[in-house]
């Protein structure tokens, strides 16, 4: 089933990378060379196969990224995938010199959060799912980059609290508009009180076993929670 255009040749299958993303992408291949990024194989996350069908060897920026079927169930998946700790790694240093070139800077980045914030609310409203009284709603990100979402909920009067792995646009959203953010996962945050929101967004196909995050996301939460 593997395609001629996806076996691993360097080459990318993605038009018009900029400087920046060319740069990135040696710095990555290098360090993938140099051990610094590592892989292991796993059983399928699923029903814990080990036979699988290989898709595809490259992701979009010709980088070594192997994607399988499972033959038992039929989950696409990465396989062999980045370990954990490498994963970490390249979240913090390359993850968005990769993905956007940083065409954008981190406010306008910031300003786009802000409005997905107000969608998310508005759909939640829309649900009648918000059952207390703003100032008494804690809303919990995973993944929450420089705030933006938290912000629009901060100003709403909610009390605000953000995970994420990448160090520099966590530290702007402290640093900038006074936000409860960490660095991190939800595994290593700390708080007494039960969320009543968690917000997941564009965040889950990037963790390595989401079948663990969500039983972890069970543990702190209670059956009044959104997810």
């Amino acid at each position: 089933m593997l395609g001629k255009r996806y076996k691993y040749d360097q080459r990318s299958t993605k038009k018009n990378m900029n400087a920046l993303q060319l740069e990135t992408k040696d710095i990555i291949m290098k360090k993938i060379s140099e051990g610094v990024y590592s892989f292991e194989s796993i059983s399928c996350l699923i029903c814990s196969s080990g036979d699988f069908e290989v898709l595809g060897e490259k992701d979009r920026y010709g980088l070594y990224a192997p994607i399988v079927i499972c033959r038992n169930c039929g989950l696409v998946q990465t396989n062999p995938r980045m370990t954990q700790d490498s994963c970490d790694l390249f979240y913090n240093d390359d993850f968005r010199k990769l993905y956007g070139g940083e065409k954008r800077t981190i406010e306008e980045y910031f300003k786009d959060q802000y409005r997905r914030g107000g969608i998310i609310y508005e759909y939640l409203k829309q649900h009648n799912v918000i059952r207390k009284p703003v100032a008494e709603i804690f809303v919990l990100e995973v993944g929450c980059s420089s705030g933006g979402i938290l912000f629009f909920f901060k100003e709403l009067g909610c009390i605000v609290k953000g995970v994420d792995l990448g160090e520099k646009y966590v530290n702007y959203g402290v640093k900038h508009y006074d936000l409860d953010l960490s660095v991190g996962t939800i595994k290593t945050l700390q708080f007494s009180t039960i969320p009543d929101i968690i917000i997941y967004s564009h965040v889950l196909e990037h963790i390595l076993n989401p079948c663990d995050e969500l039983t972890h996301v069970k543990k702190v939460a209670s059956k009044d929670t959104i997810v």
